[in-house]
């Protein structure tokens, strides 16, 4: 009979490929710009569980790779506009992976 794994080592193996994917995104990233080459990528607004909405930016493999944030609802501007740090990233990710972020629609009235 084969072992059940427990919730807590399945959300271990979670970190574990979130940080290789961070990792990745981040090494590529660099790598990319130092050969003069620039990823594409798509900025927009997520939301944490406590309703504080985040500026993410994500490869065009839907890694995220950077993010900005928390910012005041009633005060967004354009995705474009704000500075993208991967100082949060770890946060971001985590953030992610619990199911605690997704990504909003914000229409403009």
């Amino acid at each position: 009979m084969g072992q059940r794994s427990s919730p807590e080592s399945g959300k271990n193996a979670s970190y574990r490929i979130l940080e290789q994917v961070r990792t990745a995104s981040t090494s590529t990233k660099h790598t990319l710009s130092k050969a003069g080459i620039h990823m594409s990528t798509v900025k927009g607004f997520w939301q944490h569980e406590n309703g504080k909405i985040y500026a993410v930016e994500s490869d065009s493999f839907g890694r995220i790779i950077a993010g900005a944030g928390p910012i005041d609802p009633q005060n967004l501007a354009d995705p474009e506009d704000y500075h993208y740090r991967t100082a949060i990233l770890d946060w971001l990710l985590r953030a992610f992976a619990d199911g605690k972020l997704h990504r909003i629609s914000l229409k403009k009235s």
